[in-house]
């Protein structure tokens, strides 16, 4: 079996979404569904207020009001909102923008389909930081998801949500709809395909086997286009990596410390080492993490190893001649 084995990934977070809650205030009459809004807004506005960081930041809020035509006379007239502090679906939302975050650090990107609001892209982890991308998933689960699960809970028993509930009895719903509401606050999921990175079609008994009984063109026309899918990815991972690598660069080359640098080329030394990119590791990434740990030397040691003292310049040069 190779040694050079990555995860393809898909990464699941739990949408805000799954904080509200949909009321159906068909019943009322135009003008008390709109004193309803503006009476849940401000509800809601003085939670947000109570159990905000910084209060003064707290901006108001908007529900969601769906009007669905029956017939001419007839109209079913929806509102969904979460009731709860919007601090809840702040942290996800921004739990979802921190764990792109370090699919980003951690993986390469293979391939991008679709375009606008459905694009899609496929990521690879590579082994050699596996554990630690899945060790960061599970704490981020207990430490974030698991203690919001519990403040939410901890909430539906408060006099706050309570008082939701009054403010819908007060015009005639049904506030039980929040009680018998479900929200659900799943852990992040990863999925994980393993693939081989380095397979070798010439190598494959039963594609040999094949060949033999019928023609080695068809083995040939297959060999060719696994060797440029790997020719591809090499060329999109080392793309990727430079963009990465920019920032700690960009401050090195002013001689100055990036904080992490060391440890985030580390990390790439395991990806490389475990994707069996041995000559991006010896040529690019251990000659940089030597220059990270003397920033105050990086003119000469990048002369050294990229032959220009500009370091920006000599690993985009690196990386170059390594595609």
């Amino acid at each position: 079996m190779s040694n050079r084995v990555a995860f393809l990934i898909d990464l699941h977070v739990t949408h805000e979404s799954n904080l509200e809650v949909e009321v159906d205030a068909s019943m009322l009459d135009w003008d008390s569904y709109k004193r309803l809004i503006l009476d849940l807004e401000d509800r809601l506005s003085e939670i947000d207020k109570k159990y905000s960081v910084k209060p003064e930041l707290s901006r108001g809020r908007a529900l969601k009001a769906r009007y669905i035509r029956v017939t001419a006379d007839e109209r079913h007239r929806k509102l969904r909102f979460q009731p709860f502090p919007s601090l809840y679906s702040n942290k996800l939302k921004n739990l979802r923008a921190y764990v792109y975050e370090l699919l980003n650090r951690y993986c390469t990107i293979l391939a991008t389909y679709g375009s606008g609001k459905s694009k899609r892209k496929v990521y690879v982890l590579p082994k050699g930081v596996a554990l630690e991308f899945i060790s960061y998933v599970a704490r981020l689960n207990e430490e974030v998801i698991g203690k919001l699960r519990k403040d939410v809970e901890e909430f539906r028993k408060s006099e706050d949500f309570r008082s939701i509930g009054l403010t819908l009895g007060k015009y005639g719903l049904d506030p039980s709809v929040l009680e018998r509401a479900v929200f659900s606050i799943g852990d992040m999921v990863v999925d994980v395909v393993p693939i081989m990175i380095d397979y070798d079609v010439m190598r494959d008994e039963f594609f040999i086997k094949q060949a033999r009984a019928e023609s080695m063109r068809s083995l040939e026309i297959l060999k060719a286009e696994v060797e440029k899918f790997h020719r591809d990815y090499v060329s999109r991972t080392l793309r990727d990596m430079f963009e990465k690598l920019r920032p700690g660069l960009e401050k090195l080359n002013e001689g100055m410390r990036f904080r992490g640098f060391d440890k985030f080329i580390e990390r790439m030394i395991r990806s490389c080492e475990s994707m069996g990119m041995t000559d991006v590791v010896d040529r690019l990434l251990k000659p940089l993490l030597v220059i990270s740990e003397n920033p105050k030397g990086v003119k000469a040691l990048s002369k050294k190893y990229f032959g220009t003292e500009n370091l920006v310049e000599g690993v985009k040069q690196t990386i170059e001649k390594l595609k």
